[in-house]
């Protein structure tokens, strides 16, 4: 009997194990399916997070996350195009503040994208999708690309005038040797950015990258600054030629938005060619629901953009080295 009761508390032991490590996976990375452990306080990552009351496994929605760029915060980035517009399609909408408004060190914002993922995909019960703009593009990105479990949750991940290769705004900031390090990790071969390009692909992984060839003032040269090996990378221009758009407008582009709708209802990435209406969409530069950025609030965005990258964080004489986990591919 003794013997008997030792068993069962042991297999009531190992279960509650289980179930304990399947209900609180966010904040534990310390298997090699989750990739490198986090290190940013569970408590900073949990309070970036904020997902509307419809993600949950009994309304049935996918979760979409939505990553800013550098110098935003999910209020006024988000909430005037994709926060307005992707619940008239059935999904559920998730944001993650980045930590200082993402002007520090990207391998660490990047903590926050791959606790909000998991955060996400444990809230609603099912697989989710990314999108992220500007540096938000390249986080999704390389969420995707170092952590296995966020790779395997997410059924897409889409960039906006994301830095794939890094831009030469970053080199002109950074040409004394002396800037913060998210213009040192923006810069065109970068360490960071070698990274981005040379770290593989995870199987099965549905990339897409959408930018503008015209007028994106923050990510240039285009198209080679958003262009990814293995990603489907698409311009705006490759569905109506003479579309004019920059690295703001994009957040609220008929093109674009229609782009990420296609990559989200199709299994795989977007596919241009099963776009309709293009007629329709190349006349209307606004996607649905969208409340047309006043100039001000166009400069706002840029302007956060290019002050957090000339004065925010930390200033230092070169790029920091990679963390362990992704210095193989650095070089």
């Amino acid at each position: 009997m003794i013997k008997t009761l030792r068993q069962v508390a042991a297999v009531a032991a190992a279960l509650g194990a289980v179930l304990a490590g399947s209900l609180s996976p966010l904040a534990r990375a310390d298997t090699a399916d989750e990739g490198p452990p986090l290190t940013q306080p569970e408590s900073a990552l949990r309070d970036a997070v904020s997902c509307d009351p419809s993600v949950t496994p009994s309304s049935g929605k996918q979760a979409v996350l939505l990553v800013h760029g550098i110098g935003g915060q999910p209020e006024g980035y988000w909430d005037w195009n994709y926060q307005r517009a992707l619940p008239d399609e059935g999904y559920g909408v998730c944001t993650v503040a980045l930590p200082s408004r993402g002007v520090i060190d990207p391998v660490i914002s990047v903590e926050y994208v791959v606790y909000a993922a998991r955060y996400a995909y444990e809230r609603s019960g099912r697989k989710i999708a990314m999108i992220g703009h500007s540096e938000g593009g390249s986080l999704v990105t390389w969420a995707t690309k170092f952590w296995p479990d966020v790779a395997a949750h997410a059924e897409d991940v889409v960039s906006l005038a994301g830095a794939m290769r890094g831009t030469g705004l970053g080199n002109t900031l950074c040409a004394t040797n002396w800037c913060t390090k998210a213009a040192w990790r923006a810069s065109l071969d970068s360490h960071f950015m070698r990274a981005m390009q040379k770290a593989p692909m995870p199987a099965n992984a549905s990339v897409t990258s959408v930018y503008t060839t015209a007028l994106d003032e923050a990510v240039f040269p285009q198209p080679k600054a958003s262009r990814l090996p293995g990603a489907a990378n698409i311009a705006l221009q490759d569905v109506c030629p003479a579309r004019i758009a920059d690295h703001v407008t994009i957040l609220s582009d008929s093109v674009g938005y229609a782009l990420v709708l296609d990559a989200l209802k199709h299994p795989g990435p977007a596919v241009p060619s099963r776009l309709h209406n293009k007629l329709s969409l190349c006349l209307n530069p606004f996607m649905p629901r969208a409340v047309p950025p006043r100039a001000t609030e166009v400069a706002e965005i840029a302007a956060a953009l290019v002050d957090g990258l000339l004065f925010g964080g930390d200033k230092v004489s070169a790029e920091p080295p990679l963390p362990d986990y992704a210095a193989a591919y650095g070089g």
